[in-house]
């Protein structure tokens, strides 16, 4: 399986979309998830990134400090160092916890994502050093209050991705890497107007656009959209660019996500004046056919 980005180059732009902009087509509205959703999404009452360190040195007024420094001086706060140093953060959208773990992410599990992505060799370089992580989880809301618990969970992150010790986000459940600076850019945007629009989310903090070739098909696909309750979306045999795949399954993603639209076996999306493409879901992976 080869990468797309071994025939074209990638477009930053299109994979990081300030917001989300006309919906591809009309869809069925999600006013409530469905039971496909429910069997898709069993945990989905928790999220959870890994914030990679360059060093396992980290006080508790640095990580307190930072996230005070975020959510205001009145954050509720829970220290503990019961085995392992972790922080409780009591938040309106959810429960979260910080715990370091004083060593790399196992296996190099990190360091296996590096071809599957388009880093800076810096960050390459960084993460590839990286010598712990913090684990940071959140809980205790419910799919329909997802998005609010999604943005807070990531301004905590870039709490963490503020400080002198961190290199960059992995989010192990979509296999995705994100730079320090990337992820930083998309917190500047969630805490500013454009992020109180109900029909903004950051889905390249949260999806993985994979490009590969498979039999000398051209193909595109999700990962991360099943920790939503949606079937992961994957376009099948395709002409269209890099960077027109990219606009595209973010922004399907970014519809379903906000709740302005759900995407079923059968349904027709307009690609562009002359193209026309039909889902069909088979295996768990909702295939668009005709692009």
């Amino acid at each position: 399986m080869g990468l797309f980005n071994k025939l074209f180059k990638k477009n930053e732009a299109a994979q990081t979309p300030a917001s989300a902009p006309a919906p591809v087509s009309a869809q069925t509205p999600a006013s409530a998830p469905t039971s496909a959703q429910e069997s898709l999404c069993p945990n989905k009452d928790t999220i959870m990134g890994f914030a990679l360190l360059h060093t396992a040195e980290l006080s508790e007024d640095e990580l307190t400090g930072a996230i005070k420094e975020e959510f205001g001086p009145e954050t509720e706060l829970e220290v503990s160092r019961d085995k392992l140093f972790s922080v409780i953060v009591s938040r309106e959208e959810a429960q979260f916890i910080c715990t370091l773990m004083p060593f790399a992410v196992p296996d190099h599990e990190v360091e296996k994502l590096f071809p599957f992505h388009s880093l800076s060799p810096e960050a390459e370089l960084e993460m590839g050093r990286h010598q712990a992580f913090l684990i940071i989880a959140g809980n205790g809301f419910e799919l329909e209050k997802k998005r609010e618990a999604c943005l807070a969970f990531n301004r905590l992150c870039g709490a963490v991705m503020r400080l002198e010790q961190a290199v960059g986000m992995y989010m192990g459940g979509a296999g995705l890497l994100l730079e320090k600076e990337t992820y930083l850019r998309h917190v500047e945007i969630i805490k500013s107007p454009v992020g109180e629009d109900r029909n903004y989310f950051p889905a390249p903090l949260w999806i993985r656009v994979l490009l590969y070739l498979d039999d000398g098909k051209k193909m595109a696909r999700t990962d991360g959209l099943a920790d939503f309750g949606y079937p992961e979306v994957c376009v099948f045999n395709t002409h269209q660019e890099p960077e027109a795949l990219y606009q595209q399954l973010y922004l399907m993603a970014i519809e379903e996500i906000t709740g302005r639209g759900v995407y079923r076996s059968g349904d027709l999306i307009r690609i562009d004046e002359e193209t026309e493409a039909v889902c069909k879901l088979a295996d768990g992976v909702l295939h668009i056919i005709g692009t």
